[in-house]
């Protein structure tokens, strides 16, 4: 599991092959309060992160045992890992990259070369979430709507008493959808709330909603799709619904 406690040091382990982008990432996290840990393939970096009890990973794409989605895949198939968050750095290329990195299960995606400041800002913003996820999800108390419970306090989610194994990124937009229950949350909302900044594709939303869905199991059709707008979490009728079509949005409009 991660670090929990708030005032240690984050561990980040980062991973690249060439020894000048290791040199850059270095630099870039030298402002923040961080321990580094350096890793020259993709195993390499997943025992590291094992190990250290790792709180963030900051891969290079691609590397030479494994590539960075398949790395963001072997992390979110590892229960050992599963509240670890997952940076990818890539050169650019195609904005379809960006969105195989996501829908792997990578918190964010940035792009090669990049400017020193805004790595040192995305990451520091990733660190910052968590920590803030973490102080006050101790102030909130369990919600039960049908067959979904959903406890902010421990990160719990289960469909009919079994557990919903998400990705951070996947629960912290399961957690934004569920907050705002009954209210329409657009795309660029969810970015906001999400991930602090434009992340090139509205569009990679959807890709994390299908996961999510897929995971709830007959829980996720709580999620709507409003079409031209967004999503809504509402489990009215869940039992008795078909599968998630896309609505026409109300007169509530979209949270922009």
């Amino acid at each position: 599991m991660p670090n929990a406690e708030p005032e240690s040091r984050a561990v980040i382990v980062m991973a690249a092959q060439a020894e000048e982008v290791l040199t850059g990432l270095r630099e870039a996290l030298q402002p923040l309060p961080v321990d580094l840990k350096e890793a020259g393939g993709g195993l390499e970096a997943l025992n590291l992160a094992r190990d250290q009890q790792a709180d963030l990973l900051l891969a290079d794409m691609p590397l030479g045992d494994v590539s960075g989605v398949g790395l963001c895949r072997l992390v979110r198939e590892d229960s050992e890992l599963a509240g670890l968050s997952v940076v990818l750095v890539c050169p650019y290329r195609h904005e379809i990259d960006r969105i195989l990195g996501f829908e792997a299960g990578a918190d964010d995606v940035v792009q090669r070369p990049f400017y020193t400041r805004e790595l040192t800002s995305r990451v520091g913003a990733i660190l910052r979430r968590a920590r803030a996820r973490h102080e006050h999800s101790n102030t909130l108390g369990a919600v039960q709507e049908g067959p979904l419970l959903f406890d902010p306090a421990t990160g719990r989610v289960e469909v009919a008493g079994r557990p919903v194994n998400f990705t951070p990124k996947e629960y912290e937009i399961f957690a934004a959808v569920a907050r705002n229950s009954g209210r329409i949350l657009s795309r660029n909302r969810i970015v906001y709330e999400v991930w602090d900044h434009p992340i090139g594709d509205p569009r990679v939303v959807d890709a994390h909603i299908k996961a999510i869905r897929r995971k709830l199991g007959e829980a996720g059709r709580a999620i709507q799709t409003v079409r031209g707008v967004g999503f809504r979490f509402s489990m009215t009728d869940v039992a008795d619904a078909s599968d998630p079509e896309p609505l026409e949005a109300q007169d509530e409009g979209p949270n922009a």
